[in-house]
């Protein structure tokens, strides 16, 4: 839509149903897409997405010959927390820990592991991409990491 800024999971998914149907490449893809029509078709949420953000993401998708995410990064410090559980399994066959409903796990896996730093650390948790950041578990973690203070619970969480 022209002249906003932002936009949610209802507007996203409006339209959504034509383009899984005639767009997806394969069953996975068809599924995944559904799947997230059906979760978001009806709602409405506060969770907002810049537009700009979201035509990056897909100039991204498309393009096969980009340099990968963190490839030739290098910082002091590093923190990635990403998720490895979809919403509706019943809904989503493919629901083997691999994604986030958006995300997939090796994604955020090789992310980590382009990105050179001497103190960095990888979380999963086991929520969908939305999920992952109304976990208290996130807040804890991020808290922990700003403030340098000693590991509690989070560590459970820690992969590498």
């Amino acid at each position: 839509e022209k002249d906003i800024n932002h936009t949610n999971r209802a507007t996203l998914t409006k339209n959504m149903l034509f383009y899984c149907l005639f767009g997806s490449s394969n069953l996975k893809s068809l599924s995944y897409c559904e799947g997230y029509w059906y979760q978001n078709k009806n709602g409405d949420d506060d969770l907002k997405m810049s537009v700009d953000l979201l035509e990056n993401y897909y100039f991204l998708a498309i393009n096969t010959s980009h340099e990968q995410p963190g490839e030739n990064l290098s910082i002091n410090e590093m923190t990635l927390i990403d998720g490895n559980s979809v919403t509706y399994p019943r809904l989503n066959p493919y629901n083997d820990g691999l994604n986030d409903d958006l995300v997939p796990t090796n994604d955020g896996d090789n992310i980590f592991s382009n990105i050179t730093s001497n103190n960095k650390i990888h979380y999963r948790i086991k929520k969908n991409h939305v999920g992952v950041i109304k976990e208290p578990i996130t807040y804890a973690i991020i808290n922990s990491r700003i403030n340098n203070l000693p590991e509690g619970d989070e560590n459970e969480y820690k992969i590498w």
